[in-house]
């Protein structure tokens, strides 16, 4: 199973979704205090939430048989 991780800049401790095509939630992790997260997800089309006390951001992700590693800036 694919992994999809990611870091999110200025994002320690950030809550971060995710949400299949239709936008229902599938599950949600804790970043680390690098702003690093993870999650194991089949291949598909997802959308990732980061939420921060001070911003929220959105990535749409295709993701397929490869680990697909994202960026997301302050």
């Amino acid at each position: 199973m694919p992994r999809l991780v990611g870091t999110i800049e200025n994002g320690a401790g950030a809550f971060v979704q995710l949400r299949d095509q239709d936008g229902d939630f599938v599950g949600e992790v804790r970043a680390d205090n690098d702003g690093n997260f993870a999650f194991y997800a089949i291949p598909g089309h997802w959308t990732v939430i980061c939420l921060t006390p001070n911003r929220r951001r959105e990535r749409v992700i295709d993701l397929g048989s490869d680990d697909i590693d994202i960026r997301l800036p302050a």
